[in-house]
C-alpha cells in the first residue's frame, strides 16, 4: 500500500520519480481528487497501527496532510491530526 502513494495523488508520476532519483525537492502537482480519496482512509488506518514503524506512520500522516492541503480534501488534514492506536 505504501508503494502506491505516489501513483494516486500525483498528476505526473514521471516527474515525481525523476525528482526522487535526483534528490531534488519534491514539487508534486496534484492529480484528480479521486486519487486522494482512494488513499485517504487506508493511510489513516495504516498510520495508526502499532505494527507500522514510527517513521512510516509519520510519512503516512504527512501524505494525509498533503492530500488535505494540495488536493482540496480537507478530511485528509483532519485525519492527519488524529492520534489513536489500533
Amino acid at each position: 500500500m505504501a508503494a502506491s502513494i505516489p501513483f494516486h495523488p500525483s498528476k505526473n508520476l514521471t516527474t515525481f520519480v525523476e525528482q526522487v532519483e535526483n534528490g531534488l525537492e519534491l514539487a508534486v502537482s496534484p492529480g484528480k481528487s479521486v486519487g486522494g480519496l482512494l488513499l485517504m482512509h487506508r493511510l489513516f488506518v495504516a498510520s495508526n497501527l502499532s505494527v507500522i514503524l514510527p517513521q512510516a506512520q509519520a510519512h503516512m500522516k504527512e501524505c494525509l496532510a498533503w492530500i488535505g492541503t494540495h488536493m482540496g480534501i480537507s478530511q485528509g488534514t483532519l485525519l492527519s491530526n488524529v492520534r489513536i492506536r489500533l
